[in-house]
């Protein structure tokens, strides 16, 4: 039993001249003996017109395989040990694998002979031939043709599902009062991030190509199947030209917003309500003394966007204006760069303020964010403890004195309850910096998305079985209801948006 892997050469055919039958010169070869091909028996005693033919043949053919086998030239085969190595054909491969057989216009690559084969990283995207036949292990010949068949391309296996978990009592959280909604939160991994850096050097390059990390991520998300999709690192061009027809013809409505810069990046995000970090930045740098003017534009105007949609629910297939069915998503991707702590700070302390002027119409909060943040540093411990101090680190122009570090929106962390989790996992870092917040007072978590283990993600991400750096969070919450209070005028959305389907929020793709 062999094994074989074949490798295309585009539209090119493996011969210029028309290859003929060993025996029926007038007719086109279509098998061709691999055992000739061992044996270095010239190509053109090797070919038949059709498997009848070539067993009809057979009594003579296995002859010249005999005589070959008997052939001893080191110029062939180097010595007798790989003659007898290459009798055994039951058994390993010549440690040499160059071997190529040719066949309809495909060259295929020796790469096993035992029972099992398990395909390596080179074999992925590549069909395998397994070939069987009946040898004569004294004389290394075949007592029977061969006979082959041809897998489809070989994938990798899907990884383990992931599993919704429910999070507290059943009692208090699995009522028919208020309204179910799941959400999604996803840092991609932006095609920018994986071009000419080793940082994925752990992961086959194949697998780093936009074309297939592109369907694994879409599959991916579109199997969480979640009313509202926040992603983070959208490039421009791949928001375009693929996740908004996408996701589009799955039902779902998507909203873009760009970085603000041009020059330097193509990353963006997607809103109703466009919250600009650069520009809150410029009324901080005009507040600064002029000798700190200079750094203060330097440092703190980043190219980061938020985008922030209010929604309205859908109830039995339509809207209702009452205040206590809508909710304020808000999505982000907070600057990243270590050694800058005072600007995240800055950029969280800017995205909070703007909700609170939301939070006063009573609506609830959902915050989907990469706030390339670890749980207890500053950008974090200001929106979970809604107070901080001062900012620890590097704070040159000292930023708490131009925006309040304090909010009143009672925010949770909806996998505060999962111990020791990450949601990164590279080779040189693994921790918590995406989070999905949420109004405690209005919204209760019912289950989230449970967390891969590292032990099943192998080395690192990405890989070929995960697009992404990052781990994709979901949660399902229920927006509890609450009389709207009357001394407040109904929101005025900027756009009606359609919906997915019934009973669901307007699905919402972020980045």
């Amino acid at each position: 039993m062999a094994m074989a892997s074949q490798e295309y050469e585009g539209n090119a055919r493996y011969s210029e001249k028309l290859i003929t039958c060993s025996v029926h010169n007038e007719k086109l070869a279509s098998v061709q003996c691999i055992d000739c091909l061992k044996l270095n028996i010239p190509k053109d005693q090797s070919y038949h017109c059709t498997r009848e033919c070539f067993a009809g043949a057979w009594e003579r053919h296995k002859n010249s395989h005999r005589n070959a086998a008997e052939c001893k030239t080191t110029s062939t085969f180097g010595d007798q040990r790989k003659v007898n190595k290459l009798k055994r054909s039951s058994g390993s491969w010549p440690e040499s694998l160059d071997e190529i057989a040719e066949q309809e216009g495909a060259k295929w690559v020796k790469v096993g002979s035992s029972i099992i084969y398990d395909p390596s990283n080179d074999g992925i995207r590549l069909p395998l031939r397994l070939e069987s036949f009946a040898i004569d292990h004294a004389e290394g010949t075949h007592f029977s043709p061969v006979q082959s068949i041809v897998t489809g391309l070989v994938t990798f296996p899907l990884p383990s599902q992931r599993l919704m978990v429910a999070i507290g009592s059943n009692e208090k959280y699995l009522s028919s009062d208020g309204f179910v909604f799941t959400v999604l939160s996803y840092n991609i991994l932006a095609d920018m991030h994986t071009k000419g850096t080793q940082r994925q050097s752990y992961c086959p390059k194949w697998a780093l190509f936009w074309e297939y990390r592109r369907q694994n991520l879409l599959k991916e998300i579109i199997e969480y199947d979640a009313d509202i999709i926040c992603l983070q690192e959208v490039q421009d061009n791949h928001y375009e030209n693929f996740f908004k027809p996408e996701l589009t013809k799955r039902g779902y409505s998507a909203l873009y917003k760009k970085k603000t810069n041009e020059i330097f990046t193509a990353e963006g995000e997607i809103m109703i309500y466009e919250l600009e970090f650069n520009r809150k930045a410029q009324v901080v740098q005009d507040a600064l003394d002029p000798e700190l003017q200079s750094d203060g534009a330097t440092r703190l105007r980043m190219h980061n966007v938020a985008l922030i949609v209010v929604l309205q629910a859908l109830i039995d297939g339509s809207t209702n204006d009452d205040l206590q069915f809508r909710i304020c998503v808000a999505n982000t991707h907070v600057y990243s760069e270590k050694n800058r702590p005072d600007v995240r700070a800055f950029q969280v302390a800017t995205l909070i303020h703007e909700l609170e002027e939301i939070t006063q119409l009573q609506i609830p909060m959902l915050i989907c964010a990469d706030l390339n943040s670890v749980p207890g540093s500053d950008p974090h411990a200001l929106l979970i403890k809604g107070e901080i101090n001062s900012i620890e680190g590097n704070n040159p122009i000292r930023i708490e004195r131009f925006i309040k570090l304090v909010h009143s929106l009672h925010l949770e962390s909806a996998y505060a309850s999962f111990p020791d989790n990450f949601t990164i996992f590279t080779q040189k870092f693994a921790g918590t910096l995406d989070y999905i917040l949420y109004s405690a007072d209005r919204l209760k978590v019912e289950s989230l998305l449970e967390l891969p283990t590292k032990e099943s993600l192998g080395k690192a991400l990405p890989s070929p079985y995960w697009s992404s750096d990052h781990i994709a969070l979901k949660a399902s919450f229920r927006l509890l209801s609450q009389a709207a209070s009357s001394s407040h005028e109904p929101l005025n959305v900027k756009d009606q948006l359609p919906n997915r389907r019934e009973n669901s929020y307007l699905s919402l793709l972020c980045n």
